[in-house]
């Protein structure tokens, strides 16, 4: 598995918990993220030129993590900063937006101040996040991960508890459900086929 080496550190990407396994000699939670994918290889990630103004981690030529939302904010403080980049993804040619997973060790979000509990978000830095990607298949029992990914688990700074971002994303996906749910009763009531225009995101996905 390849990933790139020029990740810039400074940049955090958010997980978000969606299942805790805390049987012995596996105690480690997986987290969803979102990305956005291109139908066409993409060299160089200029989403500058749709004045999106997001930060992304680049996972390949067809792909790249969400790290921000649009503009100058580093963190999805609101409703609106998630609905605003995923209609814009959604409205442009070629771009659609995915949720991915990966496995973390439970220690690593309870030292980082909350524990992992569904729903909640975390941030990991650029290293960490890459260390954890490339480890995603290749581990079997928590302290194989634990061994594998090295430096980074030492890294104290490396996991931060978003707080906000938890708020904000459990309100968006109310949100969401409830649109799907009128949408749905809103048909039957017209004796119509259902339609749905987004179908609910993972209670976990951010």
């Amino acid at each position: 598995m390849q990933f790139p080496n020029n990740i810039r550190t400074f940049v955090t990407v958010p997980i978000v918990v969606d299942s805790v396994k805390s049987i012995e000699n596996y105690r480690v939670t997986r987290c969803s993220y979102f990305l956005v994918e291109n139908s066409e290889p993409v060299f160089e990630w200029g989403f500058q030129v749709l004045g999106m103004g997001v930060d992304f981690v680049l996972i390949d030529q067809f792909s790249g993590v969400i790290a921000s939302p649009m503009g100058n904010a580093q963190r999805f403080d609101t409703v609106a900063q998630l609905d605003e980049l995923f209609d814009v993804v959604e409205r442009t040619p070629g771009l659609h937006i995915e949720t991915n997973d990966l496995w973390i060790p439970n220690e690593m979000l309870i030292r980082a101040g909350a524990e992992p509990e569904r729903g909640n978000v975390f941030r990991v830095n650029g290293n960490l996040f890459r260390a954890l990607y490339m480890l995603k298949e290749d581990v079997r029992t928590e302290q194989e991960l634990i061994n594998k990914l090295g430096s980074a688990v030492d890294d104290t700074v490396g996991v931060e508890y978003s707080q906000d971002e938890t708020s904000s994303l459990k309100r968006w996906n109310e949100k969401e459900i409830s649109l799907i749910r009128e949408n749905y009763h809103g048909n039957t009531e017209k004796n119509l086929p259902k339609i749905i225009m987004r179908e609910p995101p993972p209670e976990s996905a951010l």
